[in-house]
């Protein structure tokens, strides 16, 4: 065992897909994989290190707040309210506030959505924060940040609370990041497609370049990373939490096993800096 693993916890060694989740990633050079759960260390030889616990979660939570381990998986069983709850009582927040962010990848485009898994209706204050800690997480693995806040009213042109409260996050993002490229209130083809943006918008510095969607809220961000995963085919890791003091990721219910080799592999950068 080399000192520069990644000591990454499993807290849910019951579910078939992390059993064989887990054993792929023992083949890995960067990964050491420790689980608590209800299953014993011969039945999963692969794993480094086993704790046996009547409550996982709480177990892994405090392997992590400790420093035993560098990053805990969950939510491939747990309810996101479950696992945030006690990541929130046991490591709690850098600043007194935590989000979450999506990753979507096909074909070389690469794509961060948030909030898609954590904050139902944030506030303008509270989407600006999310931008700031996607932004900051795009940077730290090697992703040049470029934002769009996104909304069904582009450029001012329409009124209500959605809209407003785009427009003011934006506001608030540009002046405390003057030197992240961002634009808001806009559509998400304008976001997405230079002609497009150039049409609605012919002061566009974003251009239709967007890799970062701030969604105005949970509802829009949800149904918006489900739809690309299933109708066009985009792999979905995450969503991944942010704000946190320690590296956490909340895992879809649905997941495939796939999709939590990515989130662990994905976890291992984060954790480095580095894509």
């Amino acid at each position: 065992m080399t000192n520069n693993k990644v000591k990454i916890c499993f807290v849910e060694l019951e579910d078939e897909r992390i059993r064989k989740a887990v054993r792929e990633l023992a083949s890995t050079t960067e990964i050491e994989v420790v689980g608590v759960g209800k299953t014993s260390e011969e039945e999963l030889e692969e794993l480094t290190r086993y704790y046996s616990s009547e409550n996982p979660v709480v177990k892994g939570l405090e392997l992590l707040r400790e420093g035993v381990v560098d990053g805990l998986i969950g939510g491939a069983v747990l309810s996101s309210k479950e696992l945030i709850k006690n990541a929130l009582g046991i490591i709690g927040t850098e600043e007194g506030f935590a989000s979450s962010y999506q990753v979507m990848k096909k074909e070389g485009r690469k794509f961060y959505f948030a909030d898609c898994g954590f904050n139902i209706n944030p506030t303008a204050e509270q989407l600006a924060l999310i931008a700031e800690q996607t932004a900051k997480n795009a940077q730290r693995l090697g992703d040049e940040p470029r934002v769009a806040f996104l909304s069904y009213s582009p450029n001012g042109s329409a009124g209500g609370p959605s809209a407003e409260k785009v427009r003011e996050a934006t506001k608030i993002f540009q002046e405390r990041n003057p030197d992240i490229l961002s634009e808001g209130e806009v559509q998400v083809d304008a976001a997405l497609r230079p002609e497009v943006a150039r049409r609605k918008n012919p002061q566009t510095k974003l251009a239709g370049r967007a890799n970062i969607l701030i969604f105005p809220n949970l509802d829009a961000g949800n149904i918006g990373y489900k739809l690309l995963k299933e109708i066009a085919g985009f792999e979905g890791i995450g969503p991944f939490l942010q704000g946190f003091k320690k590296p956490i990721h909340d895992l879809s219910r649905g997941c495939s096993v796939q999709e939590i080799v990515e989130s662990a592999k994905h976890m291992v950068k984060e954790i480095q800096g580095e894509d």
